[in-house]
């Protein structure tokens, strides 16, 4: 949240004009708070961002800077170059909150097309879109089962952001976690359990749940973030402090079972993915 500019208004109360950003899609739009009671009101309202503002003197005009990010799916095989990608979406917010192959081929991704993620499917052309969340709050980061079952994702419809679950048609939407802020699912290759980030204390932990929201338990009890299982359920690579004492994150390979990290890489930390083979890491490199 950024805080840009005060102005009068009759009675002697004043409003704060502010800069705010939304957990989910992390746009940022423009917000007014009135001083001294706190209300906040909505200025902008759309698929923008918004950088700094400025009010003239009478407080009639606002002036800010408008950021129109634009994100689509393409497709492309390993082998080819980038210049050789295919484009499959030609919209505004496609796949920037979450995107995923099913087994079938399809994908599944998030889109904010409508104002706030939902989670969608369509061919691997782009054919036969298909909403699978609709009017159920902000719902973004799916990943498919290997028996293409299954979706998790992580949604905010009861309050929090937590994991859950749905048919790989959408029906059955079913809430598997109910912590403060729960997220960056992953399937365990039994398609029976998820693993993901619990974040309740000072620090996000790696944990696990049943695809029926049983069976809770942590997988480990330091810093670990965005965990990821490989395709043999032996190992998840996630984000680590690099000690416990610092706060400089690296990606970090560490077995299933007792957590005890195996290799450290220096490498940029952010979404990361096993190779099908689960002998490679891939990752992104914005540099």
């Amino acid at each position: 949240m950024v805080m840009v500019r005060t102005d009068s208004v009759a009675g002697g109360r004043r409003r704060l004009i502010i800069i705010a950003a939304d957990e989910a899609s992390g746009l940022r739009q423009v917000w007014q708070l009135s001083y001294p009671n706190g209300e906040a009101r909505r200025i902008t309202n759309d698929t923008n961002s918004y950088h700094g503002s400025s009010l003239t003197s009478d407080s009639a005009t606002l002036v800010t800077v408008q950021t129109d990010q634009v994100s689509n799916i393409w497709t492309a095989t390993p082998s080819e170059e980038a210049g050789r990608a295919k484009q499959i979406t030609f919209g505004k917010n496609y796949g920037a909150s979450g995107v995923a192959w099913a087994p079938d081929k399809s994908i599944v991704h998030a889109s904010l097309e409508g104002g706030v993620p939902d989670i969608w499917s369509m061919k691997a052309d782009g054919a036969n879109q298909k909403q699978l969340t609709l009017d159920a709050g902000k719902n973004y980061l799916p990943v498919v089962s290997n028996d293409n079952r299954y979706i998790a994702f992580v949604s905010d419809r009861q309050g929090t952001y937590n994991i859950w679950r749905m048919d790989i048609d959408g029906g059955n939407q079913k809430r598997l976690t109910s912590g403060k802020f729960d997220g960056a699912p992953s399937f365990f290759p039994d398609n029976r359990r998820v693993a993901f980030f619990a974040w309740d204390s000072d620090k996000p932990t790696a944990s696990q749940v049943s695809i029926d929201g049983d069976g809770l338990a942590p997988l480990t009890n330091f810093y670990s973030y965005l965990p990821v299982v490989s395709p043999d359920g032996k190992l998840m690579v996630y984000q680590a402090l690099e000690d416990q004492k610092s706060f400089t994150a690296k990606l970090a390979v560490a077995a299933v079972e007792g957590g005890q990290i195996m290799k450290r890489f220096d490498l940029p930390v952010g979404p990361t993915r096993w190779t099908p083979d689960g002998l490679a890491l891939l990752y992104i490199d914005a540099d």
